[in-house]
């Protein structure tokens, strides 16, 4: 700015009189003087407006000089408002080296965005495992001030405070609050930190604060007496993954079940109980346990007689079958060819089913993989003598007394039974103690098979002894032919408990609560419990990935995995930013390195395109070409330098196609093609690829 004030008006006023009137002359060259002074560019002019000079914004003279004292070292052609630049410059230089001011200058230059990516975040440094351990307490009754408040936001308030146990007198202070329902039951959860020492079960605890002047009391009794832990004293075997463990004590809603169990194959197959009417080499059927592949055969049977006969006549004709025969037919279907003399029984049909009893032993074939728990077994018998119902097999519960041998024992069926022509006596007795019943067989009956028939397994008859002077006795049939086998797994940990989870803690147990395994799996597993006391320790976690060799972690090396290294993400080389960084934002010790960020483009070649003039010189191409000779449309493939923009295909379909904007050219790759001659006039869109046509 240029003051108004003029000294060439004001030369005469000033000069002493005789000056005035004695020399005009040189008046007049003094006002002449100051008025060439004062034109816009006159020292004068300048010199009064210097102060205005000296700020960028009234300035007209010393821009350049402003940029050349205040941004030495940034270019020339910054995309921003250099007045403005120089104005906020001094915070730039305040924050040189920081991911701020490297933002920045990649702004006001490129306007480009930056990434930052410090290598020794990856850098694997023995025991840098970040691990934490979560405490908590839970909380049933809250008051406010002594009155009961139960609502989830007055929980809340405990949030961010101190709490005091108003008995064990330990200090936390609460991270946060979590509601859940426990068996049905609201629990509050606060997570705390900065403990002092463990709270006491079922303490109050304390804080209190200031509102509007007035100070809060917040109480709330601990919820204690949840289960905190199992532990596995014996794992047993036989369990399933996912059975609930039965807990007895004083509290009420824990919940522990089977999380895990041991796999494995099968070692053996027990007898418990043989049944009866099984022979040697009757295979065993084996299902569930959540394995497979195991199977067995019977190796040994009682074929003694001591249960029930060895071998039994069964008759295989079925009179049904003749129905519609005539009696004095040449020969029957399944009937003997007899005469007229012959019996029914002598006409019949017969097999044997010999060497039968009890299963004794049994030996596994397969022994399968993957079982976790027990499975269950079957023998597969004679599917004829099954279906004939007949009894095999009888059970002394209680010998009685003044029994004597040869006592008949009557079959009467039960409700639903239908068997009959089953007959027994008492073969032994102990004569030195009360006459006991010591033996009982199956006897013959006329026309009956020994043991009778059309009895059901599931139906059994009921036992009596006909006896003159015998009284007490109870004795029971367990079986008909091929049924009433009992058997188990042995020798095998298949179905081990590995681990229990616990999906409800519960409350309220002031002793370690009872876990009982014996209603499941085989019976043998134990495991005990710990209650709560107090505040809860999770179990402890990794924060993250450090110090674990099997991470996305790296060996630290002298350049680029070291503390002192960092990378920049660009959307250009380094090598256009690094001249600028190093002069004016490096830190010094760091080495910089620099990550080029490929941005896809995903514009597709489209109509628009066509017509456009394709600089192909120089390119390689590698073409399949039709071998003409054979005429058949073979492709054999074939490499060609092309030297302009002359061709010598007709049509070719791409399977690679890009334009590079940064050189005008459309890039080409993978072609194949007829053979002809011609220039690239155009570009097209075929059935999801792009087609050069050449005329």
């Amino acid at each position: 700015m240029i003051s108004e004030n003029k000294i060439s008006t004001l030369v005469s006023s000033q000069l002493p009189f005789f000056v005035r009137n004695d020399h005009e002359n040189f008046v007049a060259f003094l006002e002449a003087y100051y008025e060439w002074m004062e034109q816009t560019q006159g020292v004068v002019n300048v010199a009064k407006s210097m102060k205005d000079q000296l700020d960028l914004d009234k300035t007209d003279i010393f821009v350049q000089q402003f940029y050349n004292n205040f941004l030495p070292l940034i270019p020339q052609n910054v995309l921003v408002d250099k007045n403005l630049l120089v104005k906020n410059i001094k915070d730039f230089y305040k924050s040189r080296g920081t991911e701020k001011s490297v933002r920045f200058l990649m702004r006001i230059l490129f306007n480009d965005e930056v990434e930052f990516y410090y290598p020794k975040k990856d850098i694997l440094r023995a025991s840098d495992g970040k691990w934490f351990v979560e405490d908590s307490i839970k909380i049933s009754e809250v008051y406010i001030n002594g009155v009961l408040d139960n609502r989830i936001q007055t929980a809340n308030l405990l949030v961010s405070r101190r709490i005091i146990g108003l008995t064990s007198e330990a200090a936390a202070t609460v991270e946060k609050l979590d509601t859940y329902y426990e068996s049905g039951v609201l629990v509050r959860e606060l997570k705390i930190s900065q403990q002092t020492k463990d709270f006491s079960s079922g303490e109050y605890i304390s804080t209190t604060y200031l509102e509007n002047g007035n100070e809060i009391t917040i109480e709330a009794l601990l919820f204690a007496g949840g289960i905190s832990s199992v532990k596995i004293v014996s794992p047993g075997e036989g369990y399933q993954v996912g059975e609930t463990v039965t807990i007895t004590g004083d509290g009420s809603g824990a919940v522990v079940i089977i999380s895990s169990v041991s796999t494995g194959s099968l070692s053996g197959i027990g007898v418990i109980n043989g049944g009866s009417g099984f022979q040697n080499n009757s295979q065993v059927l084996v299902s569930g346990g959540g394995g497979s592949g195991a199977n067995g055969l019977v190796n040994l049977v009682i074929d003694d007689g001591s249960i029930h006969p060895n071998s039994y006549n069964i008759v295989s004709s079925t009179i049904s079958l003749e129905s519609s025969s005539l009696l004095n037919k040449a020969s029957y279907t399944n009937l003997n060819s007899r005469n007229v003399n012959s019996t029914i029984a002598s006409a019949m049909n017969y097999f044997t089913y010999a060497n039968t009893g009890p299963i004794g032993s049994i030996s596994l074939t397969n022994l399968g993989s993957n079982y976790t728990g027990t499975p269950t077994f079957s023998i597969v018998a004679n599917t004829r003598v099954r279906a004939l119902g007949i009894l095999g097999r009888m059970q002394i519960i209680n010998g009685g007394s003044g029994y004597s041998v040869g006592d008949i024992l009557k079959f009467n069926n039960v409700l639903g039974g239908y068997g009959s022509g089953a007959n027994a006596r008492v073969k032994a007795v102990n004569t030195s103690s009360s006459s006991v019943i010591t033996e009982v067989e199956f006897t013959a009956s006329g026309g009956h098979i020994i043991g009778g028939s059309g009895y059901d397994q599931n139906f059994l008859p009921t036992v009596e002894v006909l006896s003159a002077n015998g009284v007490n006795a109870n004795i029971i049939v367990t079986s008909v032919l091929g049924f009433g086998e009992r058997l188990a797994s042995v020798g095998s940990k298949a179905g081990a408990i590995l681990s229990l989870s616990i999906t409800s803690r519960g409350s309220g147990y002031s002793t370690a609560p009872t876990l009982n395994l014996t209603n499941i799996g085989s019976g043998t597993a134990q495991a005990t419990a710990t209650v709560i006391t107090g505040s809860y320790k999770y179990q402890g976690r990794f924060l993250n990935d450090d110090g674990m060799v099997s991470s996305y972690n790296f060996l630290q090396d002298r350049d680029y995995y070291q503390p002192f290294s960092y990378v920049l993400k660009l959307k250009h080389s380094l090598e256009k930013y690094k001249s600028i960084l190093n002069k004016l934002i490096h830190p010094a010790g760091m080495k910089m390195f620099g990550e080029y960020v490929i941005e896809k483009d995903t514009t597709p070649i489209n109509a628009s395109l066509k017509n456009i003039t394709v600089n192909v010189a120089n390119l390689t191409i590698k073409v399949l070409m039709i071998n003409t000779s054979t005429g058949t449309g073979n492709f054999v493939p074939n490499e060609v330098v092309y030297q302009g923009a002359t061709l010598n295909t007709a049509t070719f379909k791409a399977s690679v196609v890009s334009w590079n904007n940064s050189t005008g050219k459309l890039e080409l790759l993978d072609y194949i093609g007829t053979a002809n001659t011609g220039t690239i006039r155009g570009v097209t869109s075929e059935a999801n690829r792009t087609v050069i046509t050449v005329v």
